[in-house]
Formats: C-alpha cells, sequence, structure tokens
C-alpha cells in the first residue's frame, strides 16, 4: 500500500519532471505564460489516466481543492483520479513545486523517507529568501503572490503569519511578526514568471 510519505514524494517529483520537459518540449524560451494555460495544457498518461500539472498540484497535492481564480474543484465527484487526492493538504508542498519560473522553489528530488525534512528545508529556504521581507519599522511584510493565491492552505492570513514565524531565521524578523501579529500589513511582490535557468 502507498501511504502518505510515498504519495506527497511520487507526485512532486513527477510534477516537478513534467514541468521541465513541457517547457523543453514546447521550447518555450522566455516564460511559461508563452503557452496560454501552459499548466492545464500539457498532459501526461500516468496508470491509463491523463494529468496535468494542475490536476497533480490541486487535485492530488493539494486535496482537491481548487485552484486560485477558479470556481470548482480539479476533480469532479465522478472522476476516478481522486484515489490519489492527498488530504488534509500540507503547505509545505507550495515551496517543493517547480513551476519553471524565478519566483518559484528550486527543484530537487523528494525521497519518501526524507520527505518531511525535505519539505521542512524547501519552507525554511523559502522563507528566508528574497520572496518573504520584513519590514519592521513600517509594520510591513512582503510576501510572495504564494502565499495570496493558496492563503486558505496556510489557514488563512493568521495561518501564513504563523508559517512564517516557524521557519524565519532571523530573531528581529520573527520577534516583530510575533509582536504585530494581526496588525502586520501584508503586501505581494511580484511574481516573476521569466524561466529560472
Amino acid at each position: 500500500m502507498i501511504g502518505r510519505k510515498e504519495k506527497i514524494a511520487f507526485w512532486t517529483n513527477l510534477y516537478n519532471s513534467i514541468v521541465i520537459d513541457g517547457i523543453a518540449r514546447l521550447g518555450i524560451e522566455r516564460s511559461v505564460k508563452e503557452v496560454a494555460g501552459f499548466f492545464s495544457h500539457i498532459k501526461y498518461e500516468i496508470g491509463g489516466h491523463l494529468y496535468s500539472p494542475d490536476d497533480m498540484e490541486h487535485g492530488i497535492l493539494r486535496g482537491n481543492t481548487r485552484p486560485y481564480f477558479h470556481p470548482f474543484k480539479q476533480f469532479g465527484i465522478g472522476d476516478k483520479r481522486r484515489k490519489w487526492v492527498i488530504d488534509p493538504v500540507d503547505s509545505r508542498i507550495h515551496f517543493a513545486l517547480v513551476c519553471g519560473s524565478r519566483s518559484c522553489a528550486p527543484i530537487d528530488y523528494y525521497e519518501p523517507g526524507k520527505i518531511y525534512d525535505q519539505l521542512d528545508e524547501a519552507a525554511k529556504s523559502f522563507v528566508n529568501s528574497s520572496e518573504v521581507v520584513t519590514i519592521p519599522e513600517d509594520g510591513k511584510l512582503l510576501l510572495s503572490e504564494i502565499f495570496r493565491w493558496y492563503e486558505e492552505d496556510f489557514g488563512g492570513k493568521p495561518g501564513v503569519i504563523d508559517f512564517i514565524v516557524d521557519y524565519l531565521v532571523d530573531d528581529k524578523s520573527r520577534d516583530f511578526l510575533r509582536q504585530a501579529a494581526g496588525n502586520v500589513n501584508l503586501e505581494y511582490i511580484y511574481y516573476d514568471w521569466n524561466l529560472n535557468r
């Protein structure tokens, strides 16, 4: 039987591989935005069913949660691919998925036996990068758009802040967020869709 760790590692690695393969096969030169609906456009047959990166991310890895800007869940009630749904969502997954763009996470290979440690490391790396910036003197927290698009996966705005506090290594930034809590002004950093080369 395939457990949760195996599913997360398998579908994360597959997602990352398919995105990179899709970029290469379609001859994308600057950005995945060159192909309309890139993440739903490219599909691969796995076990007799077609899967797009959107199917893997929103349908499986996000617990069949609706994508941002979309009114419906990824898989309908009768969809046989629902057997792979991982629920509840592990919000750290957002820092393991490679969208081929500069603002997304760097690629890694995920192993079932190490997956939770690897997801912790991916989250820590992302939270302590230029994609999360605290400005205590202005009461601001600048965040990657990922935190806006998938806010519900973190438990809303308070959950986003708690998540960031858990992974921040800078004591001053962490203390600022703890003290300011609900009074932090969240702003979102432009998402750079240019290819991550």
